[in-house]
């Protein structure tokens, strides 16, 4: 199986994939082939309630498409995270002391291996 990983960004960055498409047409204009899993790397710092509202929109997705998701916290001293978490256990974290979110995207692109 292929593996695309897919990194969007928050509100800051207007939702944005990396080739500047949304969330619902990643994948679908581009003709790409069902076998292509995808990886979904959130960064977050601080932001719990968000993290959540992100998570559960994610998830409730449906897709064809093998997908997994990657969260990395990237101020894992804060302690806010992980709660949040503990309602996904399908979902993967991630803690990224490093501040930044290319710190952060990175992480959470090392850490993905397609679904």
């Amino acid at each position: 199986m292929n593996h695309l990983p897919l990194l969007y960004h928050n509100q800051e960055t207007n939702q944005r994939g990396m080739n500047g498409e949304t969330a619902q047409s990643a994948g679908a204009e581009s003709g790409l082939p069902l076998h292509f899993s995808v990886s979904i790397v959130v960064a977050t710092y601080d932001r719990p309630d968000d993290l959540k509202i992100c998570l559960e929109s994610l998830i409730a997705q449906q897709t064809a498409r093998q997908v997994e998701i990657i969260v990395v916290d990237n101020h894992p001293a804060s302690g806010l995270t992980p709660p949040v978490m503990t309602q996904f256990p399908e979902v993967e974290l991630i803690s990224e002391s490093r501040q930044g979110l290319a710190y952060a995207r990175n992480a959470g692109f090392c850490a993905s291996q397609g679904a």
